[in-house]
């Protein structure tokens, strides 16, 4: 488990704040951003940044050999959530060094005024 100095938490009180949290702990781990992309049926989301997150060791390049990935665990409860893009060799706007990409699946969503499943909300703009 994480020591208490290394938790974010965000604060659900402000007005308009929206953010995804694990599912299983409900830890928080992004705020609801500009940069935000849903892409096509894989429930993931991306993201440009995101906290109480832990990268595997080792990291790992995918098939094609030339993009280096990590997968990504809630700190908390260590439940996988997704994946660090590392090293990328021709980064694009979904592709790029430092992207974080999260499964829906394995996320809530606070709204601003309630939580919901991710997965409900995949089409939404947030």
């Amino acid at each position: 488990m994480a020591e208490c100095s290394d938790i974010v938490n965000f604060d659900h009180t402000r007005q308009g704040i929206k953010f995804y949290m694990c599912r299983e702990c409900k830890m928080h781990i992004a705020l609801v951003g500009d940069n935000d992309m849903a892409h096509g049926d894989t429930w993931s989301i991306n993201l440009e940044t995101a906290v109480n997150l832990v990268k595997s060791i080792p990291e790992h390049y995918v098939a094609s050999g030339r993009t280096k990935m990590a997968y990504m665990s809630c700190i908390y409860c260590r439940t996988p959530l997704g994946w660090q893009y590392v090293e990328v060799e021709s980064p694009t706007n979904l592709i790029k060094e430092g992207r974080v990409i999260l499964y829906l699946d394995r996320l809530l969503y606070w709204s601003g005024e309630q939580m919901e499943w991710c997965r409900e909300n995949k089409r939404r703009n947030h």
